[in-house]
């Protein structure tokens, strides 16, 4: 079926992504020179802060290919749910008791898939009032200011993953082809997308709660 290998290629594409995070800034910083000898002889040493540097610069190309396969899945599933709104308005749908519901549920991921940035936009508005990224600022150290907008594009990175995954889990559970508490799955996974989207601004929300200093 179509839509389970959708979700096999979401999960390839997640593991490919992850590898490329990985090694992407391990194959920049290891680039041979050529020895006297003909040999390959490897560069210097490069220590924390320029490794953090080169892989702060892969997150970029990374998160608009995952944008682009959002795209190409949203797509998909747009134009399937088309289709089964054609049918049914031809009065030759195969739907269960002509139920629209799921159709309806397909044709939004759908849109929200192929507008993600502003699905991205929304869901963060919608939790924390402004759509912009909280990051640490001044911090004593230029390293260690580094090292946190580093990891916190990471965790922005997951959880821009997650919530495309939280989609398709939703378009599965839509279509009955998932397994049980498929629409919960999705659900815990747009939540954990946004906030760590914005993992500070929940550090901080978490923090003035419970009463303690951020």
């Amino acid at each position: 079926m179509l839509k389970n290998r959708l979700s096999k290629i979401v999960k390839g594409c997640s593991r490919v992504l992850l590898g490329l995070l990985v090694l992407a800034p391990v194959a920049a910083m290891a680039a041979p020179t050529l020895g006297g000898g003909g040999g390959l002889l490897p560069t210097a040493v490069p220590d924390v802060v320029t490794m953090l540097l080169t892989l702060d610069e892969s997150f970029p190309n990374l998160m608009r290919m995952t944008a682009g396969l959002s795209y190409l899945f949203g797509f998909g599933i747009m134009t399937k749910a088309v289709w089964e709104l054609k049918k049914y308005g031809m009065g030759v749908s195969t739907t269960a008791q002509n139920d629209l519901r799921p159709t309806i549920m397909e044709l939004c991921v759908g849109v929200a898939l192929v507008f993600l940035p502003s699905t991205l936009k929304t869901l963060l508005a919608t939790v924390y009032g402004t759509d912009a990224i909280t990051g640490y600022k001044h911090l004593p150290d230029s390293s260690w200011q580094v090292a946190s907008d580093t990891l916190i594009i990471f965790v922005a990175f997951i959880g821009l993953v997650a919530v495309v995954r939280g989609l398709l889990h939703l378009h599965k559970a839509s279509s009955g082809q998932s397994q049980q508490n498929g629409f919960a799955k999705g659900i815990i996974h747009l939540v954990g997308g946004v906030l760590s989207l914005n993992i500070v601004q929940a550090k901080n929300i978490l923090y003035s709660t419970l009463g303690l200093t951020t």
